[in-house]
């Protein structure tokens, strides 16, 4: 619950975003430019033998426009040994133009099919009766590395009938940080700020 707290938070800031954004040309119309992501080093992943939990944004690891994912992701994974899934809480973020739209949390559930004290693998398989091509024509595997941090997650074609134009994997990274929306009048709050100069009296 305090995930989902959390992104209500986020979700309401980003609706309310969006100033000084109008007058944009249709080009921008999945583009907003105070929409930013902040970006830190991967670091250990808290957690023991019978849970671990890890937040953070998914960026593609090429760096093809191609593979590019449509909208921001912004994730809590909470994986559970007694369970054996990992829990993958997503907030989409859908920027138009003058608005950012929140497309509600999606919830994925990961199979668990290795974990030790270094990591763990889990996987889920595509689905032919599901909605979207990529779920119908791709594997998805989500691997962690406790120690380093470092979590990533691939998208495998099945090569199915029906399914030619999944012709290759696309991985991604989990990136520590969060999208925030930059509401400085200078649309700049990640330019580091001046210190006041201070007069000393004649």
């Amino acid at each position: 619950m305090r995930e989902i707290a959390l992104f209500a938070f986020v979700a309401l800031a980003l609706t309310l975003s969006g100033e000084g954004q109008q007058g944009k040309p249709l080009s921008h119309a999945f583009h907003n430019d105070r929409l930013k992501r902040t970006e830190l080093n991967d670091y250990e992943i808290p957690g023991d033998s019978q849970w671990r939990s890890v937040s953070g944004t998914w960026v593609p690891e090429s760096n093809d426009p191609a593979h590019e994912l449509l909208f921001p992701e912004q994730v809590t994974i909470n994986c559970r040994a007694a369970s054996r899934t990992c829990e993958e809480l997503k907030i989409i973020l859908e920027p138009a133009g003058g608005v950012i739209f929140i497309d509600g949390i999606d919830e994925t559930i990961w199979q668990i099919t290795s974990w030790d004290e270094h990591g763990l693998l889990a996987a889920y398989d595509a689905d032919p009766y599901a909605n979207g091509a990529s779920e119908k024509c791709q594997r998805h595997v989500l691997s962690m590395s406790f120690a380093s941090g470092a979590v990533s997650t691939s998208d495998i074609p099945t090569h199915e009938k029906g399914c030619e134009a999944f012709k290759t994997t696309d991985s991604y990274r989990l990136t520590r940080g969060v999208y925030y929306v930059d509401t400085t009048p200078g649309n700049d709050a990640e330019k580091p700020v001046k210190p006041a100069t201070v007069h000393s009296p004649k």
